[in-house]
């Protein structure tokens, strides 16, 4: 189930062991309501990583600090950090094939740090 955070939970949710696919959004663009398909089943695709979305026009500081000016817009965050950003307007197996590239890259990272 992809996760709706808001300035409360969103510190909380993106420390996650898992990488965080965070989906900022807007309800009255048209693009924003295409991709949300696209992203619930990205999510049924790639367990390995946490799925999370933003209502921009409800949360204007999170708008802000990731510096969003438009939407879709898709970043992968691991420990808190933002290590990817991913193209939304791109097909749903373009996305899919970055997105299990980035969890590979990330878990080796997390790996190796041990």
């Amino acid at each position: 189930m992809v996760l709706s955070l808001n300035l409360r939970n969103f510190d909380v949710e993106i420390n996650s062991v898992k990488p965080v696919a965070v989906k900022f959004f807007s309800l009255w663009n048209k693009s924003s309501r295409d991709f949300e398909d696209v992203f619930k089943m990205l999510e049924t695709d790639i367990p390995e990583m946490k799925f999370c979305e933003v209502n921009i026009d409800s949360n204007p500081e999170l708008k802000t600090k990731y510096r969003i000016i438009e939407t879709p817009v898709l970043f992968i965050l691991n420990n808190r950090e933002v290590v990817a950003h991913v193209d939304a307007s791109n097909t749903r197996r373009t996305i899919k094939e970055e997105l299990k590239l980035i969890a590979r890259k990330i878990k080796s990272m997390n790996e190796n740090k041990f």
